[in-house]
């Protein structure tokens, strides 16, 4: 498992190095490419440059300090103690407080943009606070990225974060060599290069977020059970160990339904349920492994039933569980037992002997 890790950060740190070099490449792209366009002095690029360093300035000052002195410290040392509910909790909180806070200043700062432009003395003022009003934004939406990254970073996912500026700049590219040619002046053309930034952080912020998902260890299980007591009683155990229970079903129809609009992680089913009363939950449950390989499924049974168990795991053992209904009552035991399913393990009831 060690090894596994290693290998793993390895081959993160390996990608992280490469993307990193092929972003400094893009960023002297882009300086060339802009210097192409808006040369290297005149009052246009000034104003520009100074209506872009501004918010960053900003952001330096208000949103790294915060996360690279606080949060990302704190975060990381809840999850080495294992408080992953607690570290959720902060960065949630953090979270709000950031798109609150910093969505507050930058609409104050878009607001004074003439009082924060005007000590720069720049030649074209009135450009240069229209640009700044359109590059403010992206305080906000740094301080945003600089969560998720921090996030996922905190978990050694290094990848994704480190392939953002490169997305980063080859929006700025493709805004610049598609927009500035169709640009009727050069005050319209600094408009496109301007938003093209905005663009490229938009895709900056979001680019990591579906890699957050999983993260928080809160599995996604659906449950099927024909009686509401147990039903609700396993829901509520499952709850209060940290599982998200994403649907109820109390039939092997609407459990298939259920599975099929949800994708959970793990589907906890009851063998004999309706409309047949029979078999229809083992039924339901190789529907779901074959529709949807990447759920787990946990039988429940009344009674130790081998020849239930050898069929469910016979085409795929892995991400499969048979217990009996007893071991409900352990709940240390039974939402391990859920979690190893997750994982991709097979999980059988002491007394199932294949």
């Amino acid at each position: 498992m060690e090894g596994s890790h290693g290998r793993r950060l390895a081959w993160s740190t390996a990608i992280f190095a490469l993307a990193t070099g092929l972003s400094r490449v893009l960023g002297l792209i882009r300086e060339i490419v802009a210097r192409r366009y808006f040369g290297v002095e005149g009052a246009g690029i000034n104003a520009f440059t100074v209506a872009f360093q501004v918010p960053n300035l900003v952001r330096s000052l208000a949103a790294d300090s915060a996360l690279s002195a606080a949060f990302v410290p704190v975060f990381s040392e809840l999850l080495e103690k294992g408080e992953r509910q607690r570290a959720w909790r902060v960065a949630s909180t953090l979270f709000w407080l950031f798109l609150l806070g910093l969505g507050a200043l930058t609409a104050l700062l878009m607001l004074l943009a003439p009082l924060v432009i005007a000590p720069f003395e720049v030649q074209d003022e009135e450009l240069a606070v229209t640009l700044a009003r359109i590059l403010f934004p992206i305080v906000t939406l740094l301080g945003i990225s600089g969560i998720v990254v921090g996030i996922l970073n905190s978990y050694e996912q290094f990848t994704i974060p480190a392939l953002t500026p490169v997305f980063w700049n080859l929006a700025i590219i493709v805004g610049l060599v598609i927009g500035v040619p169709r640009a009727g002046s050069e005050t319209a053309a600094l408009y496109v290069y301007a938003f093209s930034i905005l663009a490229g952080t938009v895709i900056q912020v979001l680019l990591p977020v579906p890699w957050l998902r999983g993260l928080d260890d809160r599995l996604r299980v659906v449950l099927a059970d024909d009686s509401v007591l147990l039903r609700e009683g396993i829901a509520l155990l499952l709850e209060q160990a940290g599982f998200e229970i994403v649907g109820q079903s109390d039939d092997a129809d609407d459990l298939l339904r259920k599975v099929d609009e949800t994708l959970p992680d793990v589907a906890v089913v009851d063998i004999r349920m309706p409309p047949g009363h029979g078999d229809d939950g083992l039924r339901a449950a190789e529907t779901i492994r074959q529709r949807h390989p990447g759920t787990g499924v946990l039988l429940l049974s009344q009674y130790a039933e081998p020849a239930y168990a050898r069929e469910l795991i016979a085409d795929s053992p892995e991400r499969v569980g048979y217990l009996l209904k007893d071991r409900v009552s352990d709940l240390t035991g039974f939402a391990d037992a859920v979690r190893r399913i997750a994982a991709g393990e097979v999980v059988l009831d002491p007394e199932i002997s294949l």
